[in-house]
């Protein structure tokens, strides 16, 4: 669940208390990052087709467990929207990007299969 909600929802409670901060304005920090991630997507695009998935996987993980770290030492509010900016694109956003496009690019003759398992497969995951 890298960068799901479902996985962020777990630390909610946590990080409204550490911050002081109410449930409303941890939740719209939450909707900005959403909005401000999804815009690094197409970004995220032009170098996975440059660069190709097999690089661009690792970078993006690279990027991703240093979000993970830069969450662990929130401590105001703008940190916070920072890092649920980069959970968010590089998470759930370029993750599965990346993802989709190696599928796609494996699978020729069979690709709306392995894209409907692969959903499936990640459905069940969360």
């Amino acid at each position: 669940m890298p960068g799901q909600t479902s996985g962020v929802s777990v630390f909610l409670d946590f990080i409204i208390e550490d911050l002081g901060l109410s449930r409303t304005r941890v939740s719209l920090m939450y909707l900005i990052a959403n909005i401000v991630a999804s815009l690094v997507l197409p970004l995220a695009g032009l170098l996975i087709d440059k660069r190709g998935p097999r690089l661009m996987v690792i970078a993006i993980t690279i990027v991703f467990s240093l979000a993970c770290l830069w969450m662990t030492s929130v401590q105001n509010i703008v940190i916070l929207l920072l890092g649920f900016v980069m959970l968010r694109a590089m998470g759930t956003g370029s993750l599965t990007l990346v993802s989709y496009h190696a599928i796609n690019l494996w699978f020729i003759r069979r690709r709306g299969l392995a894209v409907g398992l692969t959903g499936i497969g990640s459905a069940i995951g969360v």
